[in-house]
């Protein structure tokens, strides 16, 4: 997945920001949309997690609710991060023989290498990719 494609992604989810919304037996996700949701215009039910009577079941839908709400934001930052990196990686490209020559080492360094494919391999999945 490219990050243009990212950006796209993300231009098509229902618009933010997201909340949770505790029912008696389940955990919705809202955002807003042109809608109307239980009397509150603009609110759309996103996504709806089941929350059982016991618990620990509860308690983890409730999570995995919270957890679900943050994602846009999370892979908006990772996009940012992304962004940053390949700027980085592409300014330095014109360094790299210097670099190589003066310090003895390859370039891109190892960290950089796994930095940049974990990066690519959280930006497939947020795309559904893997």
């Amino acid at each position: 997945m490219t990050l243009n494609e990212l950006e796209t992604l993300l231009s098509e989810i229902t618009p933010g920001p997201w909340r949770t919304d505790d029912r008696r037996d389940k955990v919705e996700i809202v955002g807003k949309a042109n809608a109307i949701r239980f009397g509150v215009a603009g609110e759309w039910t996103i996504a709806s997690i089941d929350a059982d009577e016991f618990e620990e079941e509860t308690v983890q839908a409730r999570a995995n609710a919270r957890f679900i709400v943050a994602a846009p934001e999370i892979v908006r930052d990772l996009l940012e991060v992304a962004k940053a990196a390949e700027a980085y990686m592409h300014a330095m490209e014109g360094f790299a023989d210097e670099i190589r020559r003066e310090v003895g080492l390859p370039y891109p360094w190892e960290p950089q290498d796994i930095t940049r494919a974990r990066l690519q391999d959280a930006l497939a999945k947020a795309q559904g990719k893997v």
